[in-house]
């Protein structure tokens, strides 16, 4: 007889992202496509990304960022100088 299973982490999606923290200037790596708002943590929204599955650092001040998003939540993002 064969038997099969459902895993449990199909129901909890999670993201990943590396490396964090990050250097300025350097690309930050998801595990899969994201759209997702980045936001200061003085709450102001930085910029927009549809389906992305990188972003460059380049841009950014050394500080704490939210990546937030409407599947997988909010993860902080650390970017060191």
């Amino acid at each position: 007889a064969t038997t099969s299973s459902i895993s449990q982490n199909d129901s909890k999606k999670s993201l990943s992202i590396s490396p964090n923290p990050i250097k300025r200037g350097q690309t930050l790596q998801f595990d899969g496509e994201v759209s997702f708002s980045l936001f200061n943590t003085l709450g102001q929204e930085i910029g927009r990304f549809e389906r992305a599955y990188t972003m460059h650092t380049g841009q950014l001040s050394a500080g704490i960022y939210l990546i937030k998003t409407t599947t997988f939540g909010t993860k902080k993002l650390v970017i060191e100088e």
